[in-house]
């Protein structure tokens, strides 16, 4: 119906068409009988008024909502790029809200990150703060690398040994073209 109404008129200003919105709201849409109540509008909300609550004192969010997993590198997905988060988060469900070129990640009603979206795709953006707060994750790195259950530490770079590399035999190629009956130029 209000569309309707807005559809039919001409207007020259906002104020004006505010005001005959009005109007038309008073003296003609409050006054229609609905047609699943069977009720007049004006009547239907005079039984009504008493049960409503406030008007909420914030906006209402008119983000877009995705929701998308945390991948093992402390990355969401959205848009063909990836947007680093905390990995605290590593393996969790995150909320993904994104309005007028903005990505903000939520998990439960704490803000994680906000980027701005990137053009293109196959990019990755990240602060810098989050990648050196995994590197100080002495704990992090007790469950990658298992160090308190006793794991390899062949895990993390060093042989049992102490060596980083094996000793490889050295030979000469002269070896090698005997072994292979010579070689023929």
């Amino acid at each position: 119906m209000y569309v309707e109404f807005v559809e039919r008129c001409t207007y020259t200003d906002l104020p004006t068409l505010n005001r005959d919105i009005v109007n038309w709201l008073h003296d003609v849409a409050y006054n229609r009988v609905h047609g699943t109540t069977r009720q007049k509008v004006s009547e239907r909300f005079e039984l009504e008024h008493p049960h409503l609550g406030d008007i909420p004192g914030r906006a209402y969010d008119t983000s877009e909502k995705v929701t998308s997993n945390v991948y093992k590198d402390c990355q969401v997905a959205f848009g063909g790029n990836r947007y680093v988060v905390p990995h605290k988060y590593v393996g969790k469900d995150v909320l993904l809200k994104i309005k007028n070129g903005i990505l903000s990640i939520f998990y439960d009603d704490a803000l994680l990150a906000v980027y701005r979206i990137v053009e293109g795709k196959g990019q990755m953006v990240s602060q810098p703060g989050f990648y050196t707060d995994l590197k100080d994750d002495k704990e992090q790195a007790k469950r990658k690398y298992r160090v308190a259950y006793g794991k390899a530490k062949a895990t993390i770079g060093v042989l049992k040994h102490g060596l980083k590399y094996e000793t490889v035999q050295r030979r000469p190629l002269s070896d090698y073209e005997e072994l292979a009956g010579g070689v023929n130029a």
